[in-house]
């Protein structure tokens, strides 16, 4: 089947559904910019996922150990029987007794959905299918249907701006409030254990790494044991540098590092304007000159420079890389439009490094 073409064009639904009811094996490739998604099919089936743009803490032996179900060790002896057998990580692990099929399949299936879930969300971008021989798994059983996988998504998609507006932040501290019932309501097993988690230690981001239900999953099992009664807030913890370069940062943080950044910078602007505007009022009463008063370009320049520059900093410190041009940070509402062509009409040039890093000239 011979199946390409441009995402404005088709929609990501509409073509999985068709890889899956024609029963199809093969890779589904989607670039857009520099990201891409490779989706592996096996008899319309969905068995594996790969992209370019999850950072080395998204890898399952990281996972796993952000998760503490594995030691540093464990992790080291499995890369280096993975090096000599070119085995996929989870099938040694299972292999080993370091862990169930069952929590490694969790693992997989939380990395599927949340990249189709990102696949949903891009705007523009090629698609390609590619027919060809694909290696499944040979001692994990995993192989999800796109109906199912897609249905999730969408409502992923639809109830996820209500829950992240619910919890505010991945660093809330939640601790139980009362007993689960023992009288055979429904509770379901992601639930309990987001509610064993609980223990006003942990905050919402630690019992997402601890639970490898994902973070919607998670969240979502959250928000209704706190709407039930059975958990209670207790406290907003804010992660040091480090923790936060360790684990991921929900857009909620990253809205309040950038009023924070905001806020910081109107306060040097404003210390600018007095000083400068001081200056110029003397001066004109000492000359008795007329005319307007212009700031110093120099000054401006700096200002949004140190402004874009932290917000490189907050964007590296969610995503795990920076983004491919500074319109990422405008996305995210860190920084505005203004701020990327500011005060003389001029823009400022950014680029991306390949080896990790950025250039940005005023």
């Amino acid at each position: 089947m011979g199946l390409e073409g441009s995402l404005t064009d088709f929609r990501i639904t509409e073509i999985v559904q068709l890889i899956g009811q024609q029963f199809k094996t093969g890779v589904f490739h989607v670039r857009s910019g520099r990201k891409t998604v490779e989706v592996f099919f096996l008899d319309g089936l969905i068995v594996h996922v790969m992209t370019n743009y999850r950072s080395k803490r998204d890898l399952l032996g990281e996972i796993l150990l952000k998760a503490k179900r594995i030691s540093q060790d464990q992790l080291e002896k499995v890369l280096k029987l993975q090096d000599e057998t070119l085995q996929y990580a989870g099938e040694i692990m299972v292999e080993l007794r370091i862990l169930s099929e069952e929590e490694i399949v969790r693992v997989i299936s939380t990395q599927v959905y949340e990249t189709i879930y990102d696949l949903l969300t891009w705007k523009d971008g090629e698609f390609r299918f590619e027919p060809r021989a694909v290696e499944s798994y040979k001692k994990i059983s995993i192989a999800l249907s796109p109906e199912h996988v897609l249905l999730n998504v969408l409502r992923m998609l639809d109830e996820w701006p209500d829950i992240e507006a619910k919890l505010s932040s991945l660093h809330v501290v939640f601790r139980k409030a009362k007993p689960l019932p023992k009288d055979g309501e429904d509770i379901s097993p992601e639930k309990q254990m987001v509610y064993e988690l609980a223990n006003g230690k942990l905050t919402l981001q630690e019992i997402i790494d601890r639970s490898l239900l994902g973070s919607f999953n998670a969240c979502e099992g959250m928000v209704e044991l706190w709407d039930d009664g059975y958990v209670e807030r207790v406290s907003v913890r804010g992660p040091s540098l480090s923790r936060m370069m360790g684990a991921g940062v929900g857009l909620s943080v990253l809205t309040s590092l950038s009023t924070v950044l905001v806020c910081g910078m109107i306060l040097v602007v404003a210390v600018i304007l007095f000083l400068f505007l001081r200056g110029a009022v003397i001066k004109e009463a000492q000359t008795g000159a007329q005319g307007s008063v212009s700031l110093p370009q120099r000054f401006l320049h700096q200002v949004a420079t140190e402004k874009i520059q932290k917000a490189l900093t907050a964007y590296y410190l969610e995503i795990g890389e920076y983004p491919e041009s500074l319109q990422g940070l405008v996305n995210l509402g860190l920084i505005t439009a203004r701020d990327v062509s500011p005060y003389d009409g001029s823009s400022f040039r950014y680029e991306r490094r390949d080896e990790g890093g950025y250039t940005l000239i005023p």
